[in-house]
This record gives C-alpha cells, structure tokens and sequence, in this order.
C-alpha cells in the first residue's frame, strides 16, 4: 500500500471511528492530530514548513431523528474535509519532489472551517469555508455549500432547491445584479459584475438556505478584482417565492 493510499485510509478510519481524545498519525510530512470535543472535530498539522488546521461540526442526534442519516451527513462532511487535506498535501509531496525534497519559499498553510449555519426541519444547512496559502503574492479562500437532508443525510444538488422547469437562475441573476449595485464597491453594467452575476450554474453554485433568506456567496474575481474579497448577498425568501421548490420550505412565507 502506498503511503498516500494509507494515509488515506487510516486518517479516515480515526475520524469516523473515533468518539473522543487526541490521536496522532506519522506521516512523511509530519503528524496529524485530531481531536473530539464539544461537537467538532479538529484536525491539526503543525510543521515548520506545512501548517493544517481543520475544524467542522459534528452532527448530533436529536429526538426522532434519524440515527442513519446523521451518520451519513457526518461521513460526508469529514469526506469533504479530508478530500481538500489530501489534495493539498498531495501537492505539497509534488512540489517537495520537483525541489529534490527541498522546500523553498515561505511556509505553506491549510485552513478550513466547517460551520452548521442552518437546522430547519427538512434540511441542515453547512458552509465549509478553506483558505489555502502556497507561496505567492497571497493566499486564496473558496467556500462550498453543503444542504443535506434531515432524513437520509444525503446533498440536496443547488437546482433541487427550486422548482422543477423553473427560470431560478434567471430570478437569481436579477435579484443578486440590482441588490450588488446598490454597493458602493460595484458599478452598474461593469463587465465583471454582469459576468458574474450572470444566469450561469457556475456562477450560483454557493446558495446557503438560512433561517432569514437564500444567503448567496460570489468567490474570489467572480464579481470584481481580489480587493473585493468573499461577497455575501441575502436573499429574502418572498423575493423567490415563485421558483422554490415548496417540499424543502415548508414552514417559509413565501
């Protein structure tokens, strides 16, 4: 078995079996520690050259709830942690090997956390959010939405938030476009924010259902040059009430 299979394995083996306490895994690049406390899970990797911080929430069982489904959202939360952990290590052992083992330049650093932003009663709504550092004038953030259902802890894809056969994307291209000119960082008809408010999948693959709205989240130069950072828009639930899908908001005035 090779070290990065193994690594693999027994990293998650420790995370889903693993109730509390300190555990450590040797590796070439140094240990990992993972840590249960207080309904999170942290993962930490301190080196003098490679630093990982990990921390995310652990579902937890409430009265009639599905013990399945809580370990299935769990086991997919840890997986999307530990599938950005292994690719950034992975590439860190490609750039140790195309430096004949040397590294050069500053430290490089992983950070993510995972936060449940919403519990309603069809579904629980969390954001991983991961800031990743490989040298360079700065680092990068990347946030990811994860909807899971409270009954069989599976993803709830982005358009099945909506009505089927419904102009979502459209409704949400327009409601995000006149809500971001109103910012005083956005200019109307500037080419970045009309591409990146555009009625396009990619552009609305962050859609965070939270208690007050659809909160939607533009990365890094999707709307505007790195100054403008992560751009958060809520969206109020009766502004979309002709395209949501009317199973997954049950108790919303729509």
């Amino acid at each position: 078995m090779t070290a990065p299979v193994f690594w693999r394995t027994a990293l998650a083996a420790l995370l889903l079996v693993s109730a509390s306490g300190n555990l450590s895994v040797a590796t070439e690049i140094g240990p990992i520690e993972i840590t249960h406390e207080d309904g999170l899970v942290r993962l930490t990797q301190d080196g003098p050259k490679i630093e990982i911080a990990a921390q995310f929430v652990q579902l937890s069982d409430a009265e009639g709830e599905s013990t399945a489904a809580i370990t299935a959202a769990n086991r997919l939360i840890e997986q999307q942690v530990l599938s950005q952990v292994d690719a950034f290590r992975d590439e860190y052992q490609s750039f140790l090997a195309g430096n004949d083992g040397e590294h050069l330049g500053p430290p490089w650093g992983l950070s993510i956390t995972g936060e449940l932003r919403y519990q309603g009663p069809v579904f629980w709504t969390l954001e991983l959010e991961t800031y990743h550092f490989t040298g360079g004038a700065h680092g990068g953030t990347e946030n990811q939405a994860l909807v899971l259902s409270r009954q069989s802890g599976e993803p709830i894809p982005v358009s099945a938030l909506f009505k089927p056969d419904s102009d979502w994307q459209q409704r949400l291209s327009e409601a995000s476009y006149q809500a971001l000119i109103q910012r005083e960082s956005f200019v109307p008809d500037d080419e970045w924010l009309v591409s990146g408010t555009a009625p396009e999948p990619d552009n609305y693959q962050v859609l965070l259902p939270i208690a007050e709205g659809l909160e939607v989240v533009f990365g890094l130069y999707q709307i505007g040059p790195y100054a403008i950072g992560i751009t958060r828009l809520l969206l109020p639930y009766s502004s979309l009430s002709a395209v949501l899908n009317p199973k997954l908001f049950p108790n919303q005035e729509l």
